[in-house]
Formats: C-alpha cells, sequence, structure tokens
C-alpha cells in the first residue's frame, strides 16, 4: 500500500476509535471534602453533558496526595439527583490531593483528573 493511501485508513481509525467514547461530559467538584481527622467527610460532584444533568453513570473518585506517599483512597459515588453523585472519603490529612474521576456507562468510560485543596475541616 502506498504512504498516501495510509492517511485515508489512519484518519477513519482514529474516527472510529472515537465512535464508542461518551458525549463530552463536563466533571464539577461541588462539595470538594474536608479533612475531618478519624471520620470521612463527603464530597459531591455534578455531570453534565450537553449541558443537561447526566444520569445513569457509575462514578468512582480516586483520591492521591500530590507531594506525599498517603496511598489512595477510593470513594464510590451515589446519583442523588439527575446529574448529582456524592459520597465520602476519609483522607488522612488536608492539603492538595489529585482527584481521579472515572465515569462509566455501558462500554463508555471518561476519566479526568483534579487538583484540589483539601482544607481542614474540624
Amino acid at each position: 500500500m502506498t504512504r498516501p493511501a495510509l492517511i485515508p485508513l489512519c484518519l477513519l481509525a482514529a474516527l472510529l476509535a472515537g465512535c464508542g467514547a461518551p458525549a463530552r461530559t463536563d466533571v464539577t467538584l461541588t462539595r470538594p471534602p474536608v479533612f475531618l481527622k478519624g471520620e470521612a467527610a463527603p464530597l459531591t460532584l455534578q455531570l453534565h453533558s450537553g449541558g443537561a444533568p447526566a444520569s445513569g453513570y457509575a462514578v468512582t473518585a480516586q483520591f492521591s496526595m500530590a507531594r506525599m506517599d498517603h496511598g489512595q483512597q477510593e470513594v464510590t459515588l451515589k446519583e442523588v439527583a439527575p446529574g448529582t453523585y456524592t459520597g465520602e472519603v476519609a483522607l488522612p490529612m488536608g492539603g492538595e490531593w489529585d482527584v481521579t474521576v472515572n465515569v462509566t456507562r455501558d462500554r463508555d468510560t471518561l476519566e479526568q483528573t483534579l487538583t484540589l485543596r483539601v482544607n481542614d475541616g474540624g
């Protein structure tokens, strides 16, 4: 096969690979967790797709401290209203945390990493 013939095939492969991806879904952390010594703190996030609440997803959030090794804390969030998901996480300390949010429905998955400052809550 000639080199010019490979270009359309590569473009087609890239297009087909993106066909199963979820529509643009925006993740917004509306209630970030706080550090509560020995307790789990609530967190809430919202999902929107095309400006409308995105419902029916399985949502997890994985927390890892940005500059220290405190392991990872994973939380499964529950949908409590259309596009609104909540859960609780017990963090070992306040500070800067990286949060990887995984949003899944059927075989479609979106992963987004946010960095947030967790403040002392009590």
